[in-house]
């Protein structure tokens, strides 16, 4: 047995009892040093009863290489290199709950000591190691640990922190292949803590939402119809990096669990890569061949020009939008704020199956590869956040602006761009407009700012276009328009998070105050996550316009105004103590009034019922007066010219009224209306209030969708359906 001399902070000396053959004593580990008080002092008292729960150290390690087996070159921190740690009963579990991989229960009867060491690789892996769980590089900080079961005796005792230790630091066995973990001593945990990447591969699916949206310009394209939703699906790879903690409990000789845990507090970035037989659902091969043959299933793209570099560019697109939405909802659902969070998680029979085929899944996800562990006949699977993600549905969101300004789906195809956005969203639009909504030093990627508005126009516009198909014999009458607002921030304050909360309340969603205890317990939410959605069918659609749609009757500009004002005041924070001007501005019918006679915004500082407020106050007045203003006079300015036109061509009863020159020039004067409501756009009409205001217009007649996700609280979907009522 090797002599182990170890120094407090004291300066106090013991020994401890090392086997000859246990790592650690093969890497020449001769001295330990901590700076724990009294640590040398509690040596020969019983392990259950030490003062401390850990104790940091430093060793010395003549050949720290051999820990791994001398696979690659291993740095050991002189100074701190790890960490001792004791679990008791009072603790009741080793680790905590993650609420999906089995708890490993501390019984009265049971302690439980660890040795950690923390190391740095410093060149490759060779082949005498498959390696961590996860793949890494040639250079990463790595952690080792292992905790050893010790149990009391007849008469109730433990062993003394001395022994336990000295049995723990024994079995110090970092698992590095199959023959590792089946040696592995059974009642240990050997974990390692690493940076790097797992990856599964298999069969995956990805629904596509489609919003097809027109732009202000005419004319609109009546024949041209786009299919809403497809899913790619097929074969591939996914791969996910971030800090993992990989885990193996050896139960017994046969039993092994074995998981790996995403990092509290930390961030996983997901990457997929489409096998050969990527498709969509009729067929089709190849990641943009399928997209746009489902979606435009008649456009021709060797005719569109959708080849080499542009097939590359949609294609990198479409694949960044789908890693962004992986990476969301992998990050969701691993939430890990509180605890280390299983990604994927088994429990693997040693002894059943085939051995050499056990031991080649072993040996795939000790490299990194978990695809053969978790198809194992004799592996039992807890968790596997990649197949839960397909079974969750990741949805790609595809935004088709302009479609329905375009000739035909070919000539959009031919002229188009596609950039993606930080929602996981992917845009495909003219090439002006692109220019217009991207990032400059970025060219496939918009501003969201940018791009918020212009789906907020094209919404507007998409809506006027629905409602004028209302007369036209033959088209689609199934049309579906929809309107959506997302907020992604990686640290949002929780001002902001109930800023966002307050559109789901607004909604009806769910009930004022559901979330306030939510918001009390975090200052902060990392990864927050909101998206809000409406959809509308065309009778909808209709109601935003007008208060009687069989009759074309248009809706008034005070009663616009009234919502936009109920609306905006509905989203404001009550509790905010800056927000009670702009509440008292948009809750008094007398101070409005006092604004609109005034109408020079410059001048609301003159207004004697705004002499109180300071500068801030007023701007942020003009700003809400600026917003509903701006909504309710648009919205009041299309309904006539729509009115207008939808009369018209009911009296024709002809099949195609775009022959018919009054009918063009009514259309032409709709387009122009649309158009000088499209250059006064509103930013805040992109946001919540946008949506907002035209759920309330439409007499709630929206189908409703919302999902807020974030690392301290668990993902949650709302739905609800149109409450119009015919």
């Amino acid at each position: 047995m090797a002599d182990i001399k170890i120094t407090d902070s004291l300066s106090l000396t013991g020994d401890i009892k090392l086997s000859d053959n246990s790592k650690l004593a093969k890497a020449g580990l001769s001295e330990i040093v901590t700076a724990t008080n009294g640590f040398v002092q509690q040596l020969a008292g019983p392990v259950n009863a030490a003062p401390f729960k850990s104790a940091t150290f430093g060793a010395k390690l003549t050949a720290p290489n051999i820990i791994i087996n001398s696979a690659a070159s291993l740095a050991v921190n002189a100074t701190v290199t790890g960490d001792i740690s004791i679990r008791t009963h009072s603790d009741k579990a080793l680790f905590d709950d993650d609420g999906i991989s089995p708890a490993i229960p501390i019984t009265p009867d049971e302690c439980w000591v660890g040795c950690q060491l923390d190391t740095a690789i410093t060149s490759k892996l060779s082949a005498t190691v498959n390696g961590f769980g996860a793949s890494i590089g040639t250079s990463a900080s790595v952690s080792f640990f292992t905790f050893a079961v010790q149990h009391a005796g007849n008469n109730g005792a433990f062993p003394s922190l001395r022994d336990a230790l000295g049995e723990s630091l024994s079995k110090f066995s970092p698992a590095l292949s199959p023959n590792d973990l089946r040696a592995q001593t059974p009642g240990t945990v050997n974990s390692v803590e690493v940076s790097g990447s797992i990856k599964i591969a298999g069969s995956y699916q990805f629904p596509v939402s489609v919003d097809a949206l027109a732009s202000a310009n005419m004319p609109f394209n009546y024949s041209l119809n786009v299919v809403p939703g497809v899913t790619l699906k097929g074969g591939g790879e996914l791969a996910l990096s971030g800090d993992w903690v990989i885990r193996y409990f050896k139960i017994n000789d046969s039993e092994l669990r074995i998981g790996c845990y995403k990092t509290k507090g930390s961030t996983v970035t997901a990457s997929f890569t489409a096998g050969a037989d990527i498709q969509a659902n009729i067929g089709q091969r190849d990641l943009v061949a399928a997209f746009f043959g489902a979606v435009l299933p008649t456009v021709d793209l060797d005719k569109a020009g959708v080849t080499g570099d542009s097939a590359s560019q949609f294609k990198a697109a479409l694949k960044d939008s789908i890693d962004r939405s992986l990476s969301f909802s992998i990050n969701a659902q691993c939430s890990a704020s509180q605890t280390d969070e299983a990604a994927v998680f088994c429990t693997v029979n040693l002894a059943g199956g085939d051995s050499a085929e056990t031991d080649a899944a072993l040996a795939d996800a000790l490299g990194g590869d978990w695809t053969h562990l978790v198809a194992l006949p004799n592996a039992i699977i807890n968790r596997n956040v990649l197949q839960t993600t397909e079974k969750q549905q990741t949805t790609i969101k595809i935004n088709l602006l302009g479609i329905y300004n375009a000739e035909s789906a070919e000539s959009f195809v031919q002229q188009c761009t596609v950039i993606h956005d930080d929602s996981g969203a992917v845009t495909v639009t003219d090439k002006v407009t692109a220019s217009q909504i991207t990032v400059a030093s970025t060219p496939l990627a918009a501003d969201p700012e940018k791009l918020r508005l212009a789906l907020a126009q094209s919404f507007l516009a998409t809506a006027v276009y629905a409602a004028s198909r209302a007369g036209i014999s033959g088209t689609d009458m199934s049309l579906a328009v929809s309107q959506s607002v997302f907020e992604y921030k990686a640290q949002m304050d929780r001002q902001s998070m109930a800023n966002n909360l307050l559109v789901g309340s607004v909604l009806g969603l769910f009930s004022p105050g559901t979330w306030d205890h939510v918001l009390a317990a975090n200052t902060t939410f990392s990864h927050a996550l909101i998206t809000a959605s409406a959809k509308y069918d065309q009778q909808g659609i209709m109601t935003l316009f007008f208060s009687d749609p069989q009759n074309y009757t248009c809706r008034s500009l005070a009663d616009y105004t009234t919502i936009g004002r109920q609306m905006m005041a509905a989203l404001i924070d009550s509790a905010d103590p800056t927000s009670r001007a702009r509440l008292s501005a948009l809750n008094s019918d007398t101070i409005w009034v006092a604004l609109d006679e005034t109408g020079n915004m410059n001048a609301f500082s003159t207004i004697p019922y705004l002499s109180h407020c300071s500068p801030n106050e007023i701007a942020d007045i003009e700003a809400d007066w600026a917003d509903v203003t701006w909504w309710a006079n648009a919205m009041s300015a299309v309904g006539p010219a729509l009115s207008d036109l939808l009369i018209y061509t009911k009296s024709l009863h002809v099949q195609d009224p775009t022959t018919d020159s009054t009918f063009e020039t009514k259309r032409i004067k709709l387009a122009h209306v649309l158009g000088q409501v499209a250059k006064r756009s509103r930013a805040a009409f992109s946001k919540g209030w946008g949506l907002a205001v035209m759920y309330r217009s439409s007499n709630r007649s929206a189908t409703l969708e919302m999902n807020i996700s974030a690392h301290e609280l668990q993902s949650v979907h709302y739905s609800r359906p149109s409450m119009l009522t015919v």
